[in-house]
């Protein structure tokens, strides 16, 4: 590297045609699109500030962190895009403006005014023997040396795909440049093929002797046959229409498909994504399958975000400077599930609460909650069901008899001396008939009297012995 040596981007394609030719890219309607979804899907997830601890200071530094993101200069989602903005070129470089916390609970604290991305095109860095960055610098004009940041202090250095831990990184869209340069050959090439085949081409023949002033006249003609509907000519004299066997515009058509596919593959975006001339084919599954594979670069776009911008280069230095160099530094998370993995990770936790038996926290219930779109409990409503919980493990959780309710007027009970007829007569009502009992009850057999003889006593047939078969069927 040399010491004290400023060089340009390294990259073959970036160093002959500077980052310009990022910039015409980025105009295509191929790459554009899908380099602004991938940005999107990490911008708009949302930023969680995850504290290392549950510690008083830890806690405080983390809701610190959240409070003056919000309370900057500039939304929160354009200042990580222009961050982001390392996926296409590479490398973003950024300043951080401070300020001093005049009011409310952070007064006196050192916050974040605004986060300012420069252009990268005129960056240049200074390294020393060993390839470390010293200085970087911005040249505007004809100001060789550059305006220099302050760096490191207040600069955010994002490198994205860097190669032996160059400052530049590398552009995602090397890999696409190839098909895009056909891309634009064919599309300039199309409408003058169009213009220059779209039309039958005319030809006429005629006999040997023909004098000059018919074929000045044939001429004429032809020349007009475009706009004239009728064309009268000597029978000795033959026209044509000759038209291109081959279809130019589909030829140039297919053409363009192919460069886009190729684009698309070499950005890691699906055929079936919904970019491209393939978006209404495929079954709806099989498109949001392939949709998936979005989600490798976007999540390497995040995790770089949450690292390498966000938690080392400004969540690091406001905490130095604000408690102190040994505070802890919370982490950063990008990142918002869909709608299906929201649904499947509620079930697994559902599932998991009811086959481990433990007893989830109110923060968790809370959190399961609004993952499914429901309203949170109140923290009165957490303590009734701890309670109820305690007391159906306690083997006292069956719900209590409901109390029996008195009859205001309950019917009048007979004396204890006084009989039922009696009773009945005076509340008007008939006495039960008593039951007479039978003079003549049937006479039972005694204890030692066979069935047979007890028969032919109460003048009944006995009942034929059953006669067992001497030859029974085999």
């Amino acid at each position: 590297y040399g010491t004290g040596m400023r060089v340009y981007n390294p990259d073959d394609l970036i160093g002959k045609k500077s980052l310009t030719i990022i910039d015409e890219m980025l105009r295509d309607e191929q790459i554009g699109p899908i380099l602004d979804e991938r940005k999107d899907d990490v911008v708009t997830a949302g930023l969680t500030i995850l504290p290392t601890g549950e510690t008083p200071q830890e806690e405080e530094i983390a809701n610190f962190l959240e409070w003056t993101l919000a309370d900057m200069r500039g939304s929160l989602a354009r200042m990580l895009r222009e961050l982001a903005s390392a996926d296409e070129y590479g490398v973003s470089v950024s300043e951080i403006e401070l300020k001093r916390i005049d009011r409310g609970e952070w007064q006196g604290k050192l916050g974040i005014a605004a986060v300012h991305t420069r252009k990268p095109h005129t960056i240049e860095f200074e390294q020393d023997d060993a390839g470390a960055v010293t200085g970087i610098f911005q040249r505007i004009g004809a100001d060789r040396d550059g305006i220099p940041f302050p760096y490191p202090e207040r600069t955010i250095h994002l490198v994205m795909r860097p190669r032996w831990d160059d400052p530049w990184g590398t552009t995602c869209l090397r890999r696409a440049y190839r098909p895009y340069w056909i891309k634009q050959i064919a599309l300039r090439l199309w409408p003058m093929a169009l213009e220059r085949y779209g039309q039958p081409w005319r030809k006429a023949t005629y006999p040997p002797g023909t004098q000059a002033t018919e074929i000045a006249i044939l001429e004429s003609r032809l020349a007009n046959l475009v706009g004239s509907s009728t064309l009268v000519h000597p029978d000795d004299m033959v026209v044509e229409l000759l038209e291109c066997t081959v279809n130019i515009s589909e030829a140039h058509e297919t053409l363009v498909q192919w460069c886009d596919r190729e684009i698309a593959k070499a950005l890691q975006y699906p055929e079936l994504g919904g970019i491209g001339e393939r978006s209404d084919t495929g079954s709806r599954a099989l498109g949001e399958s392939q949709t998936r594979g979005l989600q490798p670069p976007s999540y390497l776009l995040a995790l770089e975000l949450e690292e390498q911008a966000l938690r080392e280069q400004l969540f690091a230095r406001l905490v130095e400077w604000n408690w102190g160099a040994d505070a802890p530094v919370p982490r950063a998370h990008l990142g918002a599930l869909s709608m299906d993995e929201t649904v499947e990770n509620a079930a697994e936790f559902r599932q998991g609460a009811k086959d481990l038996q433990f007893r989830p926290t109110p923060e968790q219930l809370n959190h399961y909650v609004r993952s499914i779109g429901f309203p949170e409990f109140s923290e009165d409503e957490i303590i009734e069901e701890e309670e109820r919980k305690d007391a159906e493990h306690r083997g006292e959780g069956e719900a209590p008899a409901e109390p029996v309710r008195e009859d205001p007027h309950p019917p009048a009970e007979p004396p204890a001396t006084e009989s039922t007829a009696s009773f009945a007569a005076r509340e008007g009502e008939a006495p039960a008939e008593p039951v007479r009992e039978d003079p003549h009850p049937p006479a039972e057999p005694p204890a030692t009297e066979s069935t047979a003889s007890f028969a032919a006593r109460e003048g009944e047939a006995p009942a034929e012995p059953v006669r067992e078969d001497p030859h029974p069927p085999a």
